[in-house]
């Protein structure tokens, strides 16, 4: 819709735990949620709770919970796992 042709990115989050839970805190934009997470990482945040009221919060509060694990990186382009 509306003829975009851009590509939308987020800039890496790194840092120790506090950095970068501020950093996520502060990113003005909101932006697809796309990566490569650590099994433990999401079994200790758990699933992300929605509902048709909440569900962009809780996207937000569960990425909060997978930064206590480590860094976010932006790699330049997609990365193509092994079938």
């Amino acid at each position: 819709m509306g003829g975009r042709t851009d590509l939308e990115t987020a800039p890496s989050i790194e840092g120790d735990v506090l950095v970068r839970l501020r950093q996520h805190i502060e990113q003005k934009e909101p932006v697809a949620v796309r990566g490569i997470f650590r099994r433990e990482a999401i079994e200790q945040a758990g699933l992300v709770r929605g509902d048709e009221f909440r569900g962009l919060s809780e996207v937000f509060v569960w990425l909060a919970k997978l930064l206590r694990w480590g860094s976010f990186i932006r790699v330049p382009q997609a990365t193509l796992l092994p079938a």
